[in-house]
């Protein structure tokens, strides 16, 4: 076993050594590589779920607005949301007074006078509420 003839074995080794570490620098380069394709892989997929969650919070905010959009047309041909109409009241007593002929009420709706609640004068507080201060 000791007559092994290197000089011939010499070449192929040298071949088989070389091709051996050009597999192996060849499989931690593919593997470096898939890792960084999958961490990209991972990232698209992480703004894709994003993109999608964001996409269904405004097809529901859509939805919701549509709904109100429904009700707030309603209530405003109801007459429930629209012009104020404060005094309507008094206009539909005139118009039954018209048709029913009832004896007439006259009434005023202005605006509140503004009265100062204190008068003051040389040595004395008046309170426009009757009491003495």
């Amino acid at each position: 076993m000791n007559n092994i003839d290197w000089r011939y074995l010499q070449q192929p080794l040298i071949i088989f050594i070389f091709s051996v570490m050009i597999a192996t620098s060849m499989g931690v380069v593919g593997y470096q590589y898939e890792s960084t394709q999958i961490a990209k892989y991972d990232k698209a997929v992480e703004t894709l779920r994003t993109t999608h969650t964001l996409y269904i919070s405004m097809v529901n905010d859509i939805d919701l607005l549509e709904q109100y959009r429904n009700l707030y047309s309603g209530y405003k041909s109801s007459g429930l949301i629209g012009k104020e109409r404060r005094l309507s009241w008094i206009e539909s007593l005139k118009n039954t007074n018209k048709v029913l002929k009832l004896p007439m009420v006259n009434s005023i709706a202005d605006p509140l006078n503004s009265t100062p609640l204190f008068t003051f004068s040389p040595g004395r507080i008046n309170s426009s509420c009757g009491s003495r201060l």
